[in-house]
C-alpha cells in the first residue's frame, strides 16, 4: 500500500525537504495512533536537526557520497541474509544446514537490522568482524562454499573499506566545523524513523480493515514519493561560471 522511497538517493536537499512534506500529511490527518503522532514528532525533530546540520556542513557532496555507499553496503549484506534465509528452507535440503550456519553469524552481530540500523561507526567494525569471521571460521569458509556466496562478502568486504576511506577523508573535511552531530548519522535515524512509520502505518491499515484514513494518507504519501523520486532521477542543472 505505502510505497518506499529510496533515501540513498535523494540529495540532502531532497530528503529534508521529503521528510518535511511526509511530516505534514501525517499531521493533517486525524484519527491516527497516538505511537504514530509520536513517530512523526520524533521524524520532524530529526528533519530540523539535519536540516540545520545541513546548512552549517562544508562536505555537504561527500556525505551524499557516503550515504550511497552505505546503502551499497547494506544492499550487498541484505542480499546475503535473503539469500541464506531462501537456502535455509529450499527444496534442496543440503543446503539447509550451511545457509543456517551463515544465518546464525549474523545473529552473533544481531540479525540483518543489528548490523544495518546502528550508527556508521558501529556498522563497519561490525562489518570487519563478520568479514572475518567468515573468513577465520572454517565451518563458515565451507558452508559459504556450499552455497557459492563467497563472493558476496568479498563484495561487502570491499564497500565497506571504500565507505571506511571516504568516512574518514569526510571526518577530516569536517573537524573544524565543530557539528553537534554528523549528518551522516542524521540521514540514517531519519531511515531508520521513516521505515518504522511506515511499519506502523501498514499494521494500523490492516487493522483498520480499510476504514479511514489509511487509504487517502497512502496515495498522498505515494504521491510525495513519486514526485521526489522524479526530482532525484534527473540530472543536476550547474549554474554558469
Amino acid at each position: 500500500m505505502y510505497k518506499r522511497i529510496v533515501l540513498s538517493r535523494l540529495p540532502n536537499a531532497l530528503a529534508i525537504r521529503f521528510f518535511k512534506r511526509t511530516v505534514v500529511l501525517l499531521n493533517e490527518t486525524s484519527g491516527l495512533p497516538a505511537a504514530i503522532v509520536d513517530e512523526t514528532g520524533r521524524l520532524l525533530s530529526i528533519t530540523e536537526a539535519l536540516e540545520t546540520l545541513f546548512l552549517k556542513d562544508p562536505a555537504s557532496e561527500l556525505t551524499e557520497v557516503l550515504a550511497l555507499s552505505d546503502a551499497r553496503r547494506d544492499g550487498w549484506l541484505g542480499s546475503l541474509f535473503d539469500m541464506c534465509s531462501g537456502y535455509s528452507r529450499c527444496p534442496d535440503e543440503s543446503k539447509h544446514a550451511p545457509a543456517r550456519a551463515v544465518l546464525r553469524l549474523f545473529e552473533v552481530y544481531g540479525g540483518l537490522s543489528g548490523i544495518t540500523r546502528d550508527n556508521y561507526d558501529a556498522e563497519t567494525t561490525k562489518i570487519e568482524n563478520f568479514v572475518a569471521d567468515c573468513s577465520r571460521d572454517a565451518a563458515i569458509r565451507a558452508a559459504l562454499d556450499a552455497l557459492q556466496l563467497t563472493s558476496w562478502v568479498a563484495a561487502i568486504e570491499d564497500v565497506n573499506k571504500e565507505f571506511e576511506t571516504m568516512h574518514q577523508q569526510r571526518s577530516r573535511e569536517n573537524a573544524d566545523a565543530q557539528l553537534p552531530f554528523k549528518m551522516l548519522g542524521k540521514r540514517k535515524e531519519g531511515k531508520g524513523c521513516y521505515d518504522d512509520l511506515l511499519d506502523m502505518l501498514e499494521g494500523a491499515a490492516k487493522m483498520a480493515r480499510g476504514a479511514a484514513p489509511y487509504d487517502t494518507l497512502a496515495a498522498r504519501m505515494n504521491e510525495v514519493v513519486k514526485e521526489l523520486s522524479e526530482a532525484a532521477s534527473k540530472p543536476a542543472v550547474k549554474d554558469d561560471q
